[in-house]
C-alpha cells in the first residue's frame, strides 16, 4: 500500500547501501599511488599535481548492507519506486544498477553525479519538479549530509516553504546514526500553531504528529515535547525545553563527534561541560507522568536548569 504524503528517499551506494571495494587512486606528482576509499576520498584533500583516477567505480563489487537495503526496500512499498533514488557520486549509474539487481532487489532509479558536488544540483532540481513535503538521506559521509541540507534550507528560505530534513549517517561497521536536522523549527511551528491554546490541543497536535510520521527524529522530537507539555502544562516551557534540549544536544554530539566516537555513546575519558552535564542530568532525573509508563520532567528540576 503506497503511503500519502510526498516523502524523498536518498540513497547513497557506495559504503550505504554496499560495502564495495573500488577505490579512487590518488597518483601525486612524485609518482607515488594511493587507493583510497570512499570515506578516506571525503577526506581527501587536493595537492599540486595529484592525479585522480576513478576506474575502479566503472565497476560495483561487494557485500549488501542488509539493513539500509531493507529500508530502501520499504521506502519503495510506502511511498513508490519513484519517490525513492539512490543518488551516486559515480560517474556511471550502471554498474550500480547491475549489482543491486543481481541480488533480486526492487531498484529505484540510480542517478550517477560524477562527483559528490554534483549531488546538490541535483536536489535542487528534483525538489522544484516534486513539490516535496520531507527529504530523508542516507549516507555515509557527514559532509554530504550537510550539503544536502543545507539545499534544503535554501530551497525553504527561497520559497517560503517547511519541507523537513533528517538523515541517517551509515557508520563504517554498517550501523545507523540518526542525524536529526530542522526539528527545532518543526517543533516550534506545531507548538505556535494559532490553534494550540491549551496544553490539551497542544498535546493533542503533537500525537497526532507522532502517529502519523514515519520519521524516527520527527516523531522522537514530538514525543519529547509532548510530555513535558504533560508535566509543564504550558506552551513557553514547552518551547523553551525544545530549543534547549536541541543546542545543548548538537553541542554534545558535535564535541562527541570529533573524538571519532558514536555521538550516541559516551567514550570513555569524555568529559561534560558544566551545561552538558546539567542537560544530561536533567534527562536522566524524569520521572512516570501517568499510567503508561511515560516520562516526564519534574518542573522544580526543569526551574534548575533554566
Amino acid at each position: 500500500m503506497i503511503a500519502n504524503g510526498n516523502v524523498l528517499y536518498i540513497f547513497d551506494f557506495d559504503d550505504t547501501l554496499a560495502m564495495t571495494n573500488s577505490a579512487v587512486r590518488v597518483i601525486t606528482a612524485s609518482g607515488q599511488v594511493k587507493r583510497l576509499d570512499s570515506r578516506e576520498f571525503a577526506k581527501y584533500r587536493y595537492q599540486a599535481g595529484d592525479q585522480l583516477d576513478f576506474s575502479e567505480f566503472t565497476r560495483a563489487e561487494g557485500t549488501l548492507i542488509d539493513n539500509t537495503v531493507q529500508e530502501m526496500q520499504e521506502a519503495i512499498s510506502r511511498y513508490g519506486i519513484e519517490n525513492v533514488y539512490i543518488v551516486t557520486a559515480r560517474a556511471e549509474d550502471e554498474p550500480v544498477f547491475n549489482f543491486l539487481d543481481s541480488f533480486g532487489l526492487v531498484v529505484p532509479q540510480v542517478i550517477a553525479t560524477e562527483g559528490s558536488a554534483g549531488k546538490a544540483p541535483w536536489l535542487t532540481k528534483t525538489l522544484l519538479l516534486g513539490n516535496y513535503d520531507k527529504v530523508i538521506v542516507y549516507e555515509d559521509c557527514r559532509k554530504n549530509i550537510k550539503m544536502l541540507r543545507d539545499v534544503v534550507e535554501a530551497y525553504n528560505e527561497e520559497l517560503n516553504r517547511e519541507v523537513l530534513y533528517s538523515a541517517v549517517c551509515i557508520l563504517p561497521d554498517g550501523r545507523q546514526q540518526m542525524i536529526e536536522s530542522r526539528i527545532r523549527k518543526f517543533v516550534r511551528k506545531i507548538i505556535l500553531t494559532e490553534g494550540v491554546r491549551n496544553t490539551t490541543q497542544g498535546a493533542n497536535a503533537i500525537i497526532n504528529v507522532m502517529l502519523d510520521n514515519p520519521d524516527y527524529s520527527i516523531r522522537n522530537a514530538a514525543a519529547d515535547v509532548f510530555w513535558n507539555f504533560e508535566q509543564l502544562g504550558n506552551r513557553r516551557a514547552a518551547r523553551f525545553h525544545a530549543a534547549s534540549m536541541d543546542r545543548v544536544g548538537e553541542q554534545i554530539q558535535k564535541r562527541l563527534a570529533k573524538t571519532g566516537a558514536d555521538p550516541h555513546n559516551q567514550p570513555e575519558g569524555f568529559v561534560y561541560t558544566p551545561e552538558e552535564k546539567a542537560l544530561v542530568d536533567l534527562y536522566h532525573s524524569r520521572v512516570p507522568t501517568n499510567q503508561h509508563g511515560e516520562y516526564g520532567i519534574k518542573l522544580a528540576d526543569w526551574r534548575k536548569f533554566r
